[in-house]
């Protein structure tokens, strides 16, 4: 039994699609501080020793004996630009890359009614490997964005004081410009690859012969 490799292929690329879209919500979700961006750890006793949950329009504090209730600020705001220079560089960078993501959910949003369509046996390879490229593109601009336009401020501004490392919601920016990249090269590698061309799937329930049984001339024993 044979397999065809573009559907191999297109299913495979599904689920990555589908795995690279779930990263994005909760990226979406780090815009109040949710989901950090970048964290930042301040070691101390109580009036000190806080950590900061940088997000894409506000910053969340809490300090180690507040009983864990959080101090959500904006970066906009003026006690935030009162503080320092990184709130300005931070609600830039944020907003930057709150509207690359934006653009990269058009474009699941785009795709997943063309994933029907292929379904139904329409050749649209070429504006599949397209669109991949484009969300790739938001998220290489987003993460980009995020570290040289508000991480690095944050470490120059408590880089002596406190722990500043990238967060989680970076990561999988991250690893979502990894994986809508590698669908977009397999869409665009594709286009080379004749419909006809199938891979052989062994069958381990096939009768194999035994050859000291079998092969004997009728008749024998």
């Amino acid at each position: 039994e044979d397999m065809d490799v573009h559907r191999v292929s297109e299913v495979g690329v599904f689920i990555i699609c589908c795995v690279s879209f779930i990263f994005l919500l909760p990226c979406l979700a780090a815009s109040r501080g949710d989901v950090g961006f970048t964290l930042v750890n301040f070691d101390g006793g109580c009036n000190i020793g806080k950590s900061v949950t940088a997000g894409l329009l506000s910053f969340r504090e809490v300090y180690k004996c507040n009983d864990g209730t959080a101090t959500v600020t904006d970066w906009d705001s003026k006690t935030c630009k009162s503080e320092g220079s990184h709130c300005d560089q931070c609600d830039g960078a944020g907003k930057g890359v709150l509207s690359f993501l934006v653009f990269a959910l058009l474009g699941y949003l785009a795709l997943f009614p063309m994933y029907a369509a292929r379904y139904l046996g329409k050749n649209l390879r070429l504006v599949f490997g397209i669109l991949y490229v484009c969300i790739a593109f938001s998220y290489f601009i987003s993460w980009t964005v995020w570290v040289g336009g508000c991480h690095k401020f944050l470490q120059s501004q408590y880089g002596g004081k406190a722990h500043v490392i990238l967060g989680p919601a970076w990561g999988l920016v991250f690893l979502s410009f990894c994986l809508s990249t590698f669908c977009g090269i397999t869409e665009f590698m594709l286009l080379s690859v004749p419909r006809e061309v199938t891979f052989p799937v062994p069958n381990k329930f096939s009768h194999v012969p035994n050859s000291e049984t079998e092969n004997l001339p009728t008749g024998s024993v």
